[in-house]
C-alpha cells in the first residue's frame, strides 16, 4: 500500500523503527522537539518554522519534512510548548488534510457546536495565512493552486483558462518526483477550479499511477483550507450533492456537466470523519486477529501496526522456522484485516497479494510445527 508504511517480516528479524509515536527529533536549524503523541517518521530530517527559545520549540507553527536537496515540504502544524508538543492539543497534516489530537489516532470534527471549535478555527487561521500549497503554471500556460503538498512536476490541465486561470472542471496531471527528481508515479485529478483556486465544497476524483504497474484512486474534497479524503463507507459520493456533481464531470469525459452548482452555493459538506456508529467493538475481521477500524491513512495506520508487532513481540528475532512462521502468518492476518477494514474497496491488488502472502504461512505454519495454531 502506497500511502502506508508497510514493512515486511522476515523469518529471523523485523525492522519497525521507520517511525515513532514517542520521536524526539532535533531540526536543522538545531531546534529539539519532543513530538510524543504524534506518528513522526525518523528517517528525515525536519524544519521547524517558528520561535526557537533556548533551542526548544514554542508556539504554533508547520514543521517541515527536508528533502535531501533542501526542499522543504510543510508536513505538520503543531502546538509546541518548552519544546514538547502540548498535551491533547490539536494538529494538522497536510497530505490529508485532517486535525487529529496529539495521543489519539482519530481525526477531529470541526463543525459546529464542537466544544474544540475555536482551536480549530485558530488552527485553520493559521494554515490560511501560512498555505503549504503552492501556485504553479501549466505546461499550457494556466495558473492554479496545486492541491498537492508533495512534491510534483509537469502540470497539465485539461479544462478551461480564463484571464490565465483554471476554470470550472478539467484533469489535473502531474508527476510525483523523489529527492533525487526521479517519477515516483503520475497523479490524475479531475476537479474543478474557480479563478485558479480548488472551489470550497466541491469533490475531486484522484487516480494515482505508479511506476510498477499499481493503481489506485479515490475522492476527496476541499474544505479550504485543506484538501481532505473521503471515507465513502462512511459518507458515499451518492450521497453528497457535490460529489455527485463529479461523478457527472467524470461521464462527460472530464468537461463542465450542465446545470452545476454556483459557486456561491457550494459549501465544504460537514460529513463525520470518525468511525461509523454501530461499528460495535470498532474490530473488523477474520480469524483471531482482528484490527481495530481507523482512518485510511498513515497517521491512523503505523501506529496500531507498530503496537500489534511490540504486543506479540514480532520484532524479536524468531526461534527457528515454526516460530517464524506463525510470526508470519500472525502479522499477514492483522494486517489483511486492517487493511480491509479501514481501507474498503481499496488497493485491492495489495489486499490479494496480502492473502496469497497469508495462505503461504499458513501452509509453512502447518508443515512446520506440531500443530496448525498461531
Amino acid at each position: 500500500m502506497k500511502m502506508f508504511a508497510f514493512v515486511l517480516l522476515s523469518i529471523v528479524a523485523f525492522n519497525s523503527n521507520a517511525g515513532s509515536m514517542t520521536a524526539k527529533v532535533r531540526s536543522v536549524e538545531g531546534c529539539s522537539l519532543d513530538l510524543s503523541g504524534i506518528y513522526i517518521s525518523t528517517e528525515y530530517k525536519w524544519s521547524w518554522g517558528g520561535d526557537c527559545p533556548n533551542s526548544l520549540a514554542e508556539g504554533m507553527n508547520w514543521l517541515s519534512r527536508v528533502s535531501a536537496s533542501g526542499k522543504k515540504t510543510r508536513a505538520y502544524v503543531i502546538q509546541m510548548t518548552k519544546g514538547k508538543a502540548v498535551a491533547k492539543s490539536l494538529f494538522a497534516q497536510s497530505t490529508h488534510g485532517w486535525l487529529l489530537t496529539v495521543g489519539s489516532l482519530e481525526p477531529v470534527e470541526c463543525l459546529k457546536g464542537d466544544a474544540r471549535l475555536l482551536e480549530c478555527d485558530k488552527i485553520n487561521k493559521f494554515i490560511i495565512s501560512n498555505s503549504p500549497y503552492n501556485t504553479v503554471r501549466t505546461e499550457e500556460g494556466c495558473q492554479l493552486v496545486n492541491p498537492e503538498v508533495v512534491p510534483t512536476r509537469s502540470h497539465r490541465w485539461s479544462g478551461r483558462c480564463v484571464k490565465g486561470m483554471a476554470q470550472g472542471y478539467g484533469y489535473l496531471r502531474m508527476t510525483y518526483i523523489s529527492d533525487q527528481n526521479t517519477s515516483l508515479g503520475e497523479q490524475f485529478i479531475l476537479m474543478r477550479f474557480h479563478e485558479g483556486k480548488p472551489l470550497n465544497g466541491s469533490f475531486a476524483f484522484v487516480e494515482i499511477k505508479y511506476p510498477d504497474g499499481q493503481r489506485q484512486s479515490f475522492n476527496k474534497y476541499f474544505d479550504w483550507p485543506m484538501y481532505r479524503l473521503n471515507d465513502e463507507k462512511i459518507s458515499p459520493c451518492s450521497s453528497i450533492k457535490a460529489c455527485r456533481e463529479l461523478m457527472a464531470a467524470k461521464s462527460a469525459g472530464g468537461k463542465d456537466p450542465l446545470n452545476m452548482i454556483s459557486e456561491s452555493e457550494m459549501k465544504p459538506p460537514g460529513i463525520s470523519v470518525k468511525a461509523p456508529a454501530g461499528s460495535g467493538s470498532g474490530m473488523y475481521g477474520k480469524g483471531k486477529y482482528q484490527a481495530p477500524v481507523v482512518a485510511c491513512t498513515d497517521q491512523a495506520m503505523n501506529p496500531v501496526y507498530d503496537q500489534f508487532v511490540k504486543r506479540w513481540e514480532l520484532d524479536k528475532p524468531a526461534a527457528g522456522i515454526c516460530d517464524g512462521a506463525r510470526k508470519t502468518a500472525k502479522l499477514y492476518e492483522f494486517y489483511l484485516n486492517l487493511l480491509e477494514g479501514s481501507c474498503p474497496g481499496r488497493y485491492q491488488q495489495e489486499v490479494e497479494e496480502t492473502r496469497e502472502s497469508l495462505r503461504s504461512a499458513q501452509r509453512m505454519v502447518t508443515q512446520s510445527c506440531p500443530d496448525s495454531s498461531y
